[in-house]
């Protein structure tokens, strides 16, 4: 399994990971979703009976600071990282491990 990269990861953000399988950096507790250009429903509200919240804006403009941060880190900064490489090969170890009692069986 996996996956194969078709540009480098020095140009590959943590944001467009996230975006690319649809996943939503929303810390809003409406669901709305409030990345650039998919604010429509946000700016509906839904936080209560369609109306928004008193602190909805703030929840958004979270949002938007954690998908700029996250927009900022390559996949490559994340791969340098020393506790991201310890961490791979621990999880790479215990799959290899669940594997192979797998195949015992």
């Amino acid at each position: 399994g996996g996956y194969q990269l078709n540009v480098e990861a020095a140009d590959i953000s943590v944001a467009a990971v996230i975006d690319a399988v649809d996943e939503s950096i929303d810390t809003t507790r409406c669901g709305a979703k409030s990345r650039e250009g998919v604010e429509e429903k946000a700016e509906k509200g839904g936080c209560q009976d369609g109306e928004q919240c008193l602190t909805h804006h703030l929840w958004m403009d979270l949002s938007q600071q954690i998908h700029s941060f996250l927009n900022s880190i390559s996949l490559q900064d994340l791969m340098n990282k020393r506790e991201v490489q310890v961490t791979a090969i621990r999880q790479n170890e215990a799959a290899e491990l669940i594997n192979s009692s797998l195949l015992d069986i």
